[in-house]
């Protein structure tokens, strides 16, 4: 039941919902209303022109209009509009009427091409779902009609199921833009732009290029099989008297520095699987178990200073997503020296990858073919500084092809069979730029799955090449995130295949085939080419993929069928692979228009000796402890919270169910919160240690959020359902009108054990030495604008593991091991999920007899500083679980920094810091260790919160900006 007026004018309904018509008309005049809506709808002076003063439609049978304002039932505002003529689309926008900025809205979808009936049944549906919008919670859209989900799937857009930790908050994905959209207003906006259209537009030419091109002739694929077996001579390398004669050389060396430990030396990457090209490095792995003597540092500086004292020139390289390596040259060939761990990926992918080159000669073949496309193509990061593929990802990309061509096994799956006919080299080289064309795309590259891995928009980017490393399960591929390489891939794959899979004479192809970014430099080139200009001369640099203009006549191409082997012409050179394109140059560390290497950001410098005055740690003391008298949660505050969070579980009690129980948890529970701290709090049930599995932790936060909306004592209840932990976030009232934030999720049972150890962290300095330097490092920190993990820097509790980590490592250590040092009994043994998260828990006398280290706060805090500026990040994981320490390449982490959890030791703290962030923080520590002993005032002040930088840490700051680095070194976009 509806009335529907336009603009101003009022229409009434009856039960029915059907339409009350004026006496006045008649079925006589029934033809002339027609012409007089119309009227009505286009007059300015709307409800009068028709000469009426009522009249009324029902949903099922108003006159469609386009752009036309309609008003139902006082209630929602529809609007009929036509989306871009390219989209060729229908746009139906709903929203509810009144002057609220917030007010929400709902957009459905349709084809140009539907008809009235379509277009008002979708109105009908598009108000229902409106209504149960405005009934639910902030972060729940319904469900789209099945026509717009058909439409939108036909322009590549998706809605989202599962959300995305970037964006939670968005329903909408276009796969072709890797863009999330949130709302339907959103998507429209999305539909009409240009890059989205030209994106369609091109994959659309592809796909109908690759189905125009027939498969080679016998003779095509003999002459091209000639030019590829040259091709391949040309680049024969006979490396194996120089490795050896490396092998050699770095076991002597190794024996007169390290003899007395245990070591080992293993040839890795292409010079390990016989794949090497003629520019290739010989990389040797040694391989040693972190040792007390001396770090992986000092060890790897020790071996560079030998090689140079024997006369060769060594490089000590530390660069970060990179291991730690000293480069060398000797007798012309150069050797890159890696400190591995025996358990290293890079050593297990060598092996796998040997593996599959012993089951036919013909993939050692195919694998160094490939590498030599990449290469020559500037594909690859070794010509290009860290922009591209590893080589090894290459042969991830040919292992991967010919595993979907049947003619590789999957090696870790039971059935191996596979394909044992004879290869063609030249017909398996087209194939596999078709299939990379094809499938640019929505395939994840892999080779430990039988079948594709389709990319689902939310773990896989889609306009990013995606190849999975085996052991790391991560993409190989590391760059910046605004880089053109993968246009510039595609592109690549796209112009080798034209190039070698059309026949082609020593005069020209057998097809006109054009390829260009814009349409625009479609016209320049026309333009340049009556100028006389030669083209080939003008180089491109790659912005986007190509738009295709082509000229097929199939006859031609089936014509060649009768060709000699000697009338086709092919060339294996860079301009065939590329065309005119160059690659954008991009700095991987600040997106700068350069190389890495020449990039002036990661230059950290060393960190000498400090010597701090007496009176200089006397300030630091007083501002130590100023800070944390002024801000440590009081005890009546945390008093005040306990009531509350025992009325509000009263409340649920009452209302949800009779088992829940809420414990709080988080800093404000670890006596490591400041007074201003917001407040997390789990819901369990009572008798359930483990997640209960008959309802998700969303239906239960949905549920909890809609009754606390009823709840007295609470104010801006928000659901949050789309994040990775779903919460509800809300203000609580407490005693003298305080207000508190607080977070409630569902079973966080790891984040309970996590509370619970560093509480009894807390304990072991009764002088609370701990408590006051974890606020002061949070407050520095958060200051020094590296304390906020929502813009990918330190969250509160990375930096509380990383002074525990320090405190340990002091001597004699301020805090001790808990979860190795004493012997944890039964009743302390303790499990969440498939983490063991026991630990000691020692009685007060115990702590007392172990307190050693009385040195003050103020030392102990440069000392935090100081420690981190010497820190080897490149090769040690920050951890306070254990004594020994445990390497990156252990755990497989190539994060610039890695900050490991006590109990789920997957989860590297800092995961989301980039490079450019890890510098900043590093310079913020450097910068502030050398404050502590600075004699001027203006390095450090003593105020009640504030840290007020020196006049070096400006400039630091401002030199950044200007290289674009900005000053958090966030890479988000």
């Amino acid at each position: 039941m509806a009335s529907i007026k336009i603009e101003k004018f009022n229409m009434l309904s009856n039960r029915d919902g059907g339409i009350r018509r004026h006496d006045a008309l008649s079925e006589h005049n029934a033809r002339a209303n027609r012409a007089q809506r119309l009227a009505y709808y286009m007059s300015n002076n709307s409800g009068t022109a028709a000469g009426l003063k009522q009249i009324q439609y029902t949903l099922e049978n108003f006159p469609i209009i386009r752009d036309i304002k309609i008003l139902v039932d006082d209630k929602f505002e529809l609007i009929v509009s036509s989306l871009s003529p390219r989209c060729e689309g229908i746009f139906i926008g709903v929203k509810m009427q009144g002057g609220s900025e917030d007010k929400k809205e709902h957009g459905e979808f349709l084809p140009a091409s539907a008809g009235d009936d379509s277009i008002r049944k979708t109105c009908v549906e598009g108000i229902k779902k409106l209504e149960i919008l405005e009934q639910s919670s902030s972060t729940h859209r319904p469900p789209l009609s099945k026509c717009s989900i058909d439409f939108l799937s036909q322009n590549k857009i998706e809605t989202v199921d599962e959300p995305s930790e970037k964006f939670p908050k968005a329903h909408f994905y276009c796969e072709n833009c890797d863009f999330y959209m949130e709302t339907s207003k959103s998507v429209k906006d999305h539909l009409e732009s240009d890059l989205h259209l030209d994106d369609i537009e091109k994959q659309t030419m592809r796909m109908n290029l690759l189905r125009k091109i027939p498969n080679p002739s016998e003779m095509h694929l003999f002459a091209l099989n000639r030019v590829l077996q040259e091709a391949q001579n040309r680049n024969v390398t006979n490396k194996e008297r120089d490795v050896q004669m490396v092998l050699s050389y770095l076991s002597n060396v190794f024996l007169s520095l390290i003899g007395d430990c245990e070591f080992k030396i293993e040839l890795f990457g292409s010079s390990a699987l016989d794949l090497m090209l003629e520019n290739s490095d010989v990389n040797v792995a040694l391989i040693t178990k972190i040792s007390k003597k001396f770090t992986t540092s000092q060890l790897m500086r020790m071996i560079q200073k030998k090689i140079q004292g024997d006369g060769h020139k060594a490089e000590y390289k530390m660069d970060m997503g990179v291991d730690t390596s000293v480069t060398f040259m000797i007798n012309n060939t150069h050797v890159r020296l890696c400190h591995l761990h025996s358990s290293s990926g890079q050593l297990k992918l060598t092996k796998l990858i040997q593996k599959y080159c012993s089951i036919r000669s013909e993939v050692p073949q195919f694998l160094r073919l490939i590498r030599q496309w990449a290469s020559e193509s500037d594909l690859d990061d070794k010509n290009r500084l860290r922009i591209g593929l590893p080589r090894y990802g290459f042969d991830l990309l040919a292992i991967h092809f010919l595993q979907q061509q049947n003619l590789l096994p999957i090696l870790n799956e039971k059935d191996h069979t596979f394909g044992c006919e004879i290869w063609n080299m030249a017909d398996l080289f087209i194939n596999f730029f078709r299939y990379f064309a094809q499938k640019n795309r929505r395939v994840v590259v892999q080779i430990t799955e039988n079948g594709e891995l389709v990319r689902n928009g939310i773990t896989w980017r889609r306009n990013v090449l995606h190849v999975v490393d085996p052991f790391r399960r991560d993409n190989v591929m590391h760059m910046p995130s605004d880089s053109t390489w993968h246009s510039y891939f595609y592109n690549c794959v796209l112009q080798t295949f034209i190039s070698f899979s059309i026949p082609s004479t020593k005069n020209e192809p057998l097809a006109n085939i054009t390829l260009f970014q814009s349409k625009s430099e479609l016209k320049q080139e026309n333009i340049m080419m009556k100028s006389g200009v030669n083209l080939a001369n003008v180089k491109k640099i790659c912005t986007t993929e190509y738009f295709i203009s082509e000229n097929i006549n199939l006859e031609n191409i089936l014509a060649a069928h009768n060709l000699d082997s000697s009338h086709f012409y092919f060339e294996f050179k860079p301009s065939r692979f590329r065309g005119r394109l160059e690659m954008e140059i991009k700095c991987a560390y600040c997106n700068g228009p350069h190389l890495y290497d020449k990039c002036i950001l990661p230059d950290v410098p060393a960190t000498d000796e400090i010597d701090v005055a007496d009176e200089r740690y006397d300030a630091i003391d007083e501002m130590i402890d100023e800070y944390y008298g002024a801000n440590i949660m009081q005890s009546h505050r945390m008093s005040m919270l306990n009531v509350e969070v025992r009325k509000l579980e009263e409340y649920l009690a009452e209302t949800y169910r009779t088992d829940v129980t809420l414990t709080l948890f988080g800093s404000i529970m670890t006596g490591l919160s400041v007074n201003c701290s917001d407040a997390d709090i789990c819901l369990r049930f009572k008798g359930q240690d483990d997640e209960p599995k008959e309802w998700t932790g969303k239906e239960v936060i949905a549920d909890i959020g809609e009754i606390l909306k009823g709840y007295e004592q609470t104010e801006k209840v928000e659901i949050v359902l789309n994040a990775k932990v779903p919460i509800v976030k809300m203000q609580l009232k407490m005693a003298h009108d305080e207000i508190l934030d607080i977070d409630i999720c569902f079973y966080n049972s790891l984040a309970l054990q996590n509370t619970a150890l560093l509480r009894e962290y807390t304990r072991w300095t009764p002088d609370n030495r701990f408590a006051k330097l974890a606020l002061f490092v949070k407050h520095w920190a958060k200051q020094c604008d590296i304390g906020n993990a929502s813009i990918g820097s330190l969250s509160s509790y990375s930096q509380v593991i990383m002074l525990i980590g320090y405190l340990q490592q002091c001597s004699p250590p301020v805090l001790p091991r808990i979860q190795e040092d004493f012997v944890i009994s039964d009743s302390e043994q303790r499990n969440a999920g498939k983490w063991n998260t026991s630990f000691a828990q020692s009685s007060d006398e115990e702590i007392w007899k172990w307190q050693h280290n009385k040195e003050s706060c103020a030392r102990l805090f440069v000392g935090f500083l100081e420690f981190y500026a010497r820190f080897d990040f490149q090769n040690v994981v920050i951890q306070c679980r254990q004594n020994e320490a445990v390497s990156k390449t252990e755990k497989g982490w190539r994060r610039a920094l890695c900050v490991e959890d006590p109990f789920n030791l997957d989860h590297n703290l800092t995961g989301v810091v980039s490079n450019k962030m890890f510098l900043f923080i590093r310079k913020e520590d450097l910068q502030h260790t050398k404050s502590a002993a600075s004699a001027k005032k203006s390095a450090i002040l003593l105020t009640s919160v504030h840290f007020v930088m020196n006049e070096e840490t400006k400039d630091m700051h401002e030199k950044e900006e200007a290289i674009g680095a900005g000053k958090q070194g966030s890479d988000r976009k």
